[in-house]
């Protein structure tokens, strides 16, 4: 009786035991799910972020619109043509021109120290702003009214304004921004004009 109870308790988990083979094809279907998932998420972003730039672009026919996706956008097509979405840009383009680690990169604050000792601006700011800029800039469309002729800007707040006068050096410097850029304040007015990759306070 020992040894047929054994049996029993043993022959359970033997059929519970799945073929490397059938594993395998487990594996691979999977792996194509998640592949497959991942290329929808990527089409949609594509498509949402040109219907935004779309709607900033129409807007600004008609007034002012500081809306700093679209100047990253434009320079950032440039500079990664290869990479489907805006956020495999500026991730890639951060680490390799913008941040060291999270601190700002030479290159990055070669351009910028000038700005943040003159308008007081704390680094580690700006550092931070730069962390999270792609997902603040998707949510911010701000109107000027008719502070400033109809068109798009970019700019902001003092540590948004420093973040995106780092980026727009940046991209300037590598030739991917060729016009002159004007970054506005909270209000409109001009506070820094970016030719070259460098900075001049208005």
């Amino acid at each position: 009786g020992a040894c047929w109870r054994e049996r029993e308790r043993e022959e359970p988990a033997g059929e519970r035991e799945e073929p490397a083979g059938e594993r395998e094809r487990e594996r691979s279907l999977l792996e194509s799910i998640i592949s497959e998932k991942d290329v929808r998420l990527e089409e949609k972003e594509v498509r949402i972020e040109q219907l935004t730039c779309d709607v900033a672009r129409t807007v600004a026919k008609y007034c002012a619109v500081v809306y700093n996706r679209v100047v990253l956008d434009q320079g950032l097509r440039v500079g990664y043509p290869n990479l489907p979405t805006l956020t495999k840009r500026y991730q890639t383009f951060l680490k390799e021109y913008v941040l060291s680690d999270v601190r700002l990169s030479a290159g990055a604050l070669d351009i910028i120290q000038p700005v943040l000792e003159t308008q007081g601006i704390d680094q580690r700011d700006v550092e931070r702003e730069l962390q999270c800029f792609l997902h603040n800039a998707s949510k911010e469309l701000h109107y000027l009214g008719i502070s400033r002729p109809k068109g798009l800007y970019c700019g902001g707040q003092p540590v948004t304004l420093a973040a995106v006068a780092t980026l727009v050096g940046l991209m300037q410097r590598q030739n991917w921004l060729l016009d002159d850029v004007d970054i506005v304040g909270s209000s409109g007015e001009t506070v820094l004009s970016a030719a070259g990759g460098v900075l001049r306070t208005v």
